[in-house]
């Protein structure tokens, strides 16, 4: 008998996590958020592979300048899937259901979808600025660490001559 009851609590609470878990409908609203949200990117992702690629045109073959265009696109989006599977997910765990709705409701409107379209288009613009800033703050905040630390590598031969004495 105390096994039938074990079996049956446990078979409760499994199915009580299933039903709570059915029941948040945040996955789903956070789903259908980065849709919307993402609309247009094909569009914009050309917009910037073109542009990208025309420096390339001077010096690559032709042929391989266009092998590029041609595969870029695809490859970029075949990477993106999981990036926007997890950005839906953070959105369902940081967003309350009526936050997502409301956020829906926005990009479903054509208001909402030129937003969405230009919220890419300043992803794609401040590209090489984020690049730039992470490099340039990976560089500074790795030069002072090893100046202060003992660290293998090029950073901290470049610094070794300014490190502190410790002791």
């Amino acid at each position: 008998m105390q096994k039938l009851n074990l079996i049956v609590a446990v078979s409760a609470l499994l199915l009580a996590g299933t039903a709570h878990a059915q029941a948040d409908p945040r996955p789903a609203l956070a789903d259908r958020l980065v849709v919307l949200s993402a609309n247009g990117m094909d569009k914009v992702l050309q917009r910037a592979i073109d542009q990208g690629f025309g420096g390339l045109d001077e010096s690559l073959p032709e042929e391989q300048v266009l092998w590029l265009r041609r595969h870029t696109a695809p490859i970029i989006q075949t990477h993106m899937r999981p990036l926007m599977a997890a950005t839906a997910a953070a959105y369902a765990e940081l967003f309350t259901e009526a936050e997502l709705t409301a956020m829906i409701a926005f990009y479903e409107t054509p208001l909402g979808q030129n937003v969405a379209r230009k919220q890419l288009e300043v992803s794609v613009e401040i590209e090489p600025a984020m690049q730039e800033f992470q490099e340039s703050f990976m560089m500074e905040i790795m030069t002072k660490f090893c100046g202060q630390f003992d660290c293998e590598g090029e950073p901290a031969k470049a610094t070794s001559a300014a490190k502190p004495n410790r002791h």
